[in-house]
């Protein structure tokens, strides 16, 4: 779309500087700053575009940058969700063990003095 509104607005000032140049009862003055604001107007044109360009490589630049970091924060969840879950969820394992022996043997299972 920007080079499409590029190449219009290259078109119009084509066609007054085409119109400018076939005016043969305009004043020479005035033609020169016709010739000159559209000079000055393909300047702004220009710098522009470039302003544009140089956004796009910011953006891409940081979009690569945030999906490097997305990357990195996965693996460093991932690390720390297998060095913290796995203790957590054996802990869990074993309270859940002792709780279920103590249902069904009652408090006698507590202790291994062979006093059952």
């Amino acid at each position: 779309m920007a080079e499409e509104a590029e190449e219009q607005a290259e078109s119009a000032l084509n066609i007054i500087v085409s119109t400018v140049e076939q005016s043969s009862n305009m004043r020479k003055t005035l033609k020169q700053q016709i010739f000159e604001t559209v000079s000055t107007l393909r300047t702004i044109i220009a710098k522009l575009k470039d302003s544009g360009n140089r956004k796009i490589r910011e953006i891409e630049k940081l979009t690569k940058q945030v999906d490097e970091m997305g990357t990195e924060l996965k693996q460093c969840r991932e690390t720390l969700d297998k060095s913290h879950i796995a203790p957590s969820l054996d802990e869990t394992s074993k309270k859940q063990r002792k709780e279920v022996g103590h249902a069904v043997f009652g408090n006698k299972h507590k202790t291994n003095s062979g006093t059952n």
